[in-house]
């Protein structure tokens, strides 16, 4: 009986051991020169504006918003919530809106009159079957999920994200239009897709929480039977490195295995400057790229934010 129970305790730790390595700590940032170089693309502090217009992209700004603030870096980006709130304007899709109340609960201006009427305008958008009235690609649909899951609107949230299960493609992956004849399933959709529906999971029950368990477990098969000889993912022919560092967001929700695409993907960290390389800026760093990959060098993911916005 002593032996069993040894074996047993062994077993444990044996398990928490390998959960540990893949793991990352909310609020600790394991690759901080890196989000030191999105940090010092903000404009004024306010704003990214990777193309170098003067405007301002909101939809990076937010990505950042929520990357950053996982690894601890919450408290520099005071000034982006204000500046997020007197550009509503730009807000001019579902997703967008989504992002918006995720980035609105993250930076804790919520109660903020714009964050209540974005999520009205919103809900006009969803139909009663949780699709988007609006063309939408299935990457916003995911942001949309995000957005009603930290705005509490959490059966709204399980409406849209059963819409998305069947957005599904028969072999698994998520492409960003359903049956597109001219693209094939992509990392980056099919990434944020799992940990969508596996955070609407939690918000479910019945039929509905089966059939999400049922989506999560296909499209991760998916995910992880295309990776590129197990270390990072295709966007058609080249490395898709947005596309390998929302892979990782995915796998770590899930506790599964990504040691060899977070080793890959730090080797695309650019020794000038310590930004992220992609396909299309080589051999200079990318912003968009970098700032798609800051909580995945972590080893996070958006529902680790999430979880943390309460």
């Amino acid at each position: 009986k002593v032996r069993s129970v040894l074996l047993a305790a062994i077993s444990l730790l044996t398990i928490f051991s390998v959960t540990a390595c893949f793991a990352g700590r909310y609020g600790s940032d394991q690759a901080p020169k890196t989000s030191k170089y999105i940090l010092d693309n903000f404009e004024k502090t306010d704003f990214l504006d990777p193309v170098k217009n003067g405007n301002g992209d909101i939809g990076s700004t937010m990505e950042a918003v929520v990357q950053l603030s996982g690894v601890g870096y919450k408290e520099k980006l005071v000034k982006v919530g204000k500046w997020l709130s007197s550009n509503t304007d730009q807000l001019t899709s579902a997703g967008l809106k989504g992002q918006y109340l995720f980035a609105a609960q993250v930076l804790e201006f919520e109660t903020d009159p714009t964050v209540a009427a974005q999520l009205e305008e919103l809900k006009l958008l969803i139909n009663s079957d949780g699709s988007i009235k609006e063309e939408t690609n299935n990457f916003s649909v995911g942001l949309v999920v995000f957005g009603l899951l930290a705005a509490e609107e959490t059966d709204l949230a399980v409406k849209v994200a059963l819409h998305l299960v069947k957005q599904i493609e028969p072999n698994g992956g998520v492409k960003y239009y359903l049956g597109d004849m001219e693209s094939g399933p992509a990392a980056d959709v099919t990434g944020l897709v799992i940990m969508a529906l596996q955070a609407a999971k939690e918000f479910s029950s019945g039929e509905d929480k089966a059939t999400l368990e049922f989506a999560v477990s296909r499209t991760s098969d998916w995910l992880i039977g295309s990776s590129y000889e197990g270390r990072f993912w295709l966007g058609d022919t080249t490395a898709d490195v947005s596309g390998t560092a929302y892979a990782i967001m995915a796998l770590s929700a899930l506790g599964e295995n990504f040691e060899q695409p977070l080793i890959w993907l730090k080797e695309q960290i650019n020794a000038k400057d310590n930004g992220v390389v992609s396909a299309w800026s080589a051999p200079n760093s990318d912003i968009f790229t970098t700032n798609q990959s800051i909580l995945a060098l972590s080893k996070l993911s958006f529902i680790d934010v999430l979880n943390n916005t309460k």
